[in-house]
């Protein structure tokens, strides 16, 4: 009885395999099966993407702001701002290198019970009396 069960999963697992090749990927007499490259994985980094250039994050009445900014001499640098105080933390050639910075320290402060808002479309603006 276990040899029945073993090869009835074995068999569905064949099945399934097979099904799951599609004519570009699937072996024919003449040409072997291709693999299908994987597409670049996804990371998250606290909702953090490209678009992401400035951060600020509330715990009560204190606030903390995380920005990216880019370089004169190319590449970028990820600033952050405590009590006031503004301290580069990463540079990077590459600007996911920075967004990566951000998005840990934003991930870091929502953990610690801060409240972060996506700033980056934000104007200023005055008016005059």
């Amino acid at each position: 009885m276990p040899h029945r069960i073993l090869i009835l999963i074995l068999s569905l697992f064949a099945c399934t395999s097979f099904a799951e090749q599609t004519p570009s990927t699937a072996a024919t007499a003449d040409k072997p099966a291709v693999e299908k490259k994987s597409e670049t994985p996804t990371v998250d980094y606290g909702g953090v993407t490209s678009k992401t250039n400035y951060l600020i994050c509330k715990n009560k009445d204190v606030v903390r702001t995380v920005r990216v900014l880019k370089k004169d001499e190319g590449g970028c640098k990820t600033m952050y701002t405590k009590e006031g105080v503004d301290k580069v933390v990463s540079e990077s050639t590459y600007s996911a290198g920075c967004w990566k910075i951000l998005g840990n320290i934003k991930i870091n402060l929502e953990k610690a019970s801060w409240k972060c808002k996506d700033i980056s479309d934000s104007r200023v603006s005055s008016s005059e009396e």
